[in-house]
């Protein structure tokens, strides 16, 4: 069987129209041409996030499109005087396209679809004003001079080095890629085991265990406890770095120390709960580590690397697989593939879940690498 279409599309060739015969209002007063686009393409094989951004974006987008009757004024000082008493509804095509993506992008996070994640490109076009929006890994090129795309909607983490990633998942992606979760299953602060993390800022991944809340004081204790609740894998629990264990007494090491900071019976500055949860979490952690590298501490360390790597960027994806980031094809599928057999010897009990992150880690930077042969 073919592949799953994970596309969904939305041509609305005239907006006045579409407007009176679906939407029973009327958009005469726009100028010509009046006209919208939109892609939206499901992540990791599904297709849900994208059918229903589709299915809700040209509603919002024409109801909000319909308050503007009385111009697209960037602020009242633009306005002539004659509009001024009417209190209409200021603002340009930019800014409404704006407001209704992150609309829209909110709803997706706090609804069902929530973990399955899209990307989208818009283009609208009324009269002389174009406005182009892509949002996640899409884009859009303007095949001629004297007009440049417009970012609506920054992806969360942009102002930090190029070669990051977004924090995470407004936009509609994250880094969970098995089973859905619902989003009522997550406790803010605290990552999931499919490495999902509702915290301040909304839905995203899990980034690093020293991803720290930024906006909310801390005691050096509640620094520690919050750090481990919001790791990314075991490793990042334990605070092993650089290029992994070299050897078994350097985790049960890590272990002991962090034991000590965040015991229930010891920790005083931050909710029993949490540091119940901090400490469950390490323990878990640790076992893990050790059952790991008593079974192959060679595989360990490779494990260890691979979740270092951020599969969602080139760069990580590079540094992952071991290749240039314009390598072949062939050359990719060799890597992961590689990659996957030797992880596959680590398949205990209990490691399944950290070792499941490796692999589904191979597969993101091999999407990654094809989507910028594709780009």
């Amino acid at each position: 069987p073919g592949e799953r279409k994970l596309d969904r599309s939305v041509v609305l060739a005239d907006m006045p129209k579409t407007a009176r015969l679906a939407l029973k209002f009327p958009l005469g007063f726009l100028d010509s041409p009046a006209s919208c686009y939109a892609l939206f393409t499901g992540l990791r094989g599904n297709v849900a996030a994208a059918h229903w951004c589709a299915s809700q974006f040209h509603q919002r987008l024409l109801r909000e499109v319909a308050k503007k009757i009385h111009g697209w004024w960037d602020s009242e000082a633009e306005m002539p005087e004659d509009f001024l008493y009417r209190g209409s509804h200021v603002g340009s095509l930019v800014k409404v396209l704006k407001e209704v993506i992150e609309a829209l992008d909110h709803d997706l996070i706090h609804g069902s679809h929530g973990l399955g994640g899209c990307e989208g490109v818009v283009a609208v076009l009324i009269g002389e004003n174009l406005v182009i929006a892509a949002v996640g890994q899409a884009s859009a090129t303007l095949l001629f001079q004297g007009a440049d795309a417009v970012p609506l909607v920054p992806l969360l983490g942009q102002e930090e080095d190029d070669d990051e990633v977004p924090n995470g998942v407004p936009n509609g992606s994250n880094g969970a890629t098995t089973s859905p979760l619902l989003i009522s299953q997550l406790l803010p602060g605290q990552a999931s085991e499919k490495g999902a993390l509702l915290d301040s800022t909304g839905l995203r991944r899990a980034k690093s265990a020293y991803d720290a809340e930024g906006d909310v004081p801390a005691t050096a204790e509640q620094d520690v406890v919050r750090r481990i609740l919001r790791a990314p894998d075991a490793f990042s629990v334990l605070g092993i770095q650089d290029k992994g264990p070299e050897a078994l007494a350097e985790v049960k090491t890590a272990y002991k120390k962090l034991a000590l900071r965040v015991h229930p019976d010891k920790v005083r500055s931050c909710e029993p709960a949490e540091a119940k949860a901090a400490f469950a979490r390490l323990d878990a952690a640790a076992k893990v580590l050790e059952a790991l590298f008593d079974h192959n501490a060679e595989i360990c360390r490779e494990l260890h690397r691979i979740l270092r790597c951020d599969p969602f960027t080139v760069k990580g994806a590079s540094q992952l697989l071991q290749l240039s980031s314009d390598a072949e094809e062939s050359q990719v599928k060799k890597a992961k593939e590689d990659l996957k057999q030797k992880l596959a010897k680590a398949q205990l009990q209990d490691a399944l879940s950290e070792v499941q992150k490796g692999v589904d880690a191979c597969s993101i930077a091999a999407e990654t690498l094809q989507i910028l042969r594709c780009s």
